[in-house]
């Protein structure tokens, strides 16, 4: 995202940026949102500009195997499952399954629900509950009896409106 503003808008785009207008939401809501705070009208032809930009920064990222996985949160996750729960990955990022593969955990979830499922769906990005709610669905999982774990604010909030029974924020760019 920063080189994607950076580059294209020659706006400055930093940490703080990012976590108030664009971590955990649909890459349009994101780029519109930041635009918005910017007083840049955000028209329709520029913010699909803006996505088009990053998503081929992103195609380079993942070409060049620019992603690595938390390996504390990959132990996490392993003994999850060893335990018998179910996991799923709820991202409103369309490179969720990719991401994941080139992170080589794709194998650790049951399922995603990514930003091309809430598109096909017609179900709101983050900080709306609907991707964390379909995923319980497709688990036949209640809310109540799940765990939401979010790095994003966006997705804490969404976790926190869909009734999910523990919200568990992770401050990996945050403030605590």
């Amino acid at each position: 995202w920063k080189q994607t503003f950076e580059e294209l808008l020659g706006e400055r785009f930093d940490e703080h940026d990012y976590l108030a207008h664009v971590d955990g939401k649909p890459r349009d809501d994101g780029a519109r949102d930041f635009l918005l705070s910017r007083g840049i009208d955000a028209a329709e032809a520029l913010v699909r500009d803006v996505g088009r930009h990053k998503q081929a920064l992103v195609d380079r990222a993942l070409a060049a195997g620019g992603v690595e996985a938390f390996d504390g949160s990959v132990r996490w996750v392993e003994q999850l499952r060893a335990a018998g729960l179910r996991t799923a990955v709820v991202s409103s990022s369309a490179n969720c399954d990719a991401v994941l593969r080139a992170a080589g955990i794709d194998g650790l979830f049951e399922l995603t629900v990514h930003g091309g499922d809430l598109r096909e769906l017609g179900l709101r990005g983050k900080p709306a509950p609907d991707g964390f709610l379909e995923a319980a669905g497709r688990l036949r999982v209640r809310p109540g009896r799940a765990i939401v774990v979010e790095d994003a604010l966006a997705g804490v909030a969404a976790g926190r409106r869909g009734g999910f029974g523990l919200v568990v924020g992770v401050a990996r760019a945050a403030s605590a």
